[in-house]
């Protein structure tokens, strides 16, 4: 039977165009991977979010890559939102405030109030360090695939 689903894949495979470039390995040698769908390579204009030169061959499909883009924003807006709601609740409003400019300005330190909020704001960069060395030494761990 897995031979069967294997040839199954492989017929639904080409007759969508989803060639890989960059095979499968392991139990996901016979599945198409990002490599065959990826839309997510071109320009995006910072200012207005607009897409142009796609680069990839799924993404020069119709509008396949500005359909990603678009996406992408409103996906990460969502998180923006969770994440802002999630301090709120947490730290309260004027905590969580300065929490999200910390993380959205350049020199925080100058950029998001007085004296008192600097304790918060070097607070709040210290465990965001910290949650990245985690997350970065996790992933060497146990790699994704």
């Amino acid at each position: 039977m897995e031979h069967l689903r294997g040839r199954f894949r492989a017929a639904v495979r080409d007759a969508a165009g989803l060639h890989d470039s960059v095979p499968g390995v392991g139990v996901c040698e016979r599945r198409i991977t990002h490599a065959a769908l990826n839309k997510d390579n071109g320009l995006i204009d910072a200012a207005t979010g607009a897409a142009s030169g796609p680069g990839t061959p799924r993404g020069r499909v119709g509008t396949n890559f500005a359909k990603a883009v678009t996406g992408a924003v409103v996906e990460s807006r969502h998180q923006w939102r969770e994440l802002r709601d999630a301090l709120r609740e947490e730290y309260g409003e004027r905590r969580a405030s300065v929490m999200v400019c910390a993380l959205t300005h350049d020199d925080p330190l100058s950029d998001c109030g007085g004296a008192s909020d600097r304790t918060i704001i070097a607070s709040f960069v210290m465990f965001a360090l910290v949650l990245g060395v985690i997350a970065v030494s996790s992933r060497r761990r146990h790699p994704a695939g």
